[in-house]
This record gives structure tokens, sequence and C-alpha cells, in this order.
């Protein structure tokens, strides 16, 4: 899990000002900015499974709205559920990957 806290963003953010420290990361100057930090820093932690309310009060929002419309589809289990309603009806029709067995299904 990422753990991340304004102390260190704020370290970050001091260290990534500096265009030495950018280009020596292999960024061109004025590339990193504080938007593409809070950015990488929200979508790490989605990506690490924190909860969206916790991302939405690091970030100071009162709602995970923004959250959910910018970060979500990070998440790892992003559409799982759906994924799996798809293959477990493909299984039933034999047509999953894994069933070994294909069939030739035409468009109507």
């Amino acid at each position: 899990m990422c753990i991340v806290d304004a102390t260190s963003v704020a370290q970050a953010l001091s260290l990534w000002k500096s265009q030495e420290a950018a280009a020596t990361a292999g960024f061109p100057p004025g590339d990193v900015t504080p938007y593409v930090l809070r950015h990488m820093a929200a979508t790490w932690m989605t990506q690490d499974g924190v909860p969206l309310w916790t991302i939405a009060g690091f970030l100071g929002h009162s709602d995970i709205r923004m959250v959910e419309k910018h970060y979500a589809h990070h998440h790892p289990d992003y559409q799982k559920v759906a994924a799996q309603a798809i293959g477990q009806r493909l299984a039933k029709l034999k047509l999953a990957p894994h069933s070994g067995k294909t069939r030739e299904v035409t468009a109507r």
C-alpha cells in the first residue's frame, strides 16, 4: 500500500521545482509541475488500492466524485466484476479461452 503524507509531497515538490532534478530524471525543464506530482500521487495511491475516500481527503476534496471520475479506473479492481461476469457467460457458452473449445459465433 502506498503511504504518502503532506510532508513527503511537500518535499517532492521542493525537489521537482529544481530544473536540474527534472533534467536528471529525464524530464524536459517545466514538464514536472505541482499538478503533475499531485496527479501522480493520486494515481499511485489508486493503483495501490487506497480507498477513494482516503485519496479524496488527502487531496482536500469533500467527497469522492472528483477522485472517482479521474482516478478510479487505475484501481486494481476496476471492472473486475464486469470481467468476471463476461468470463462466466463465455464459459457457459463454452467460448472462454480456458475451456479449450471454440465455436464460430455469427452476429445477427
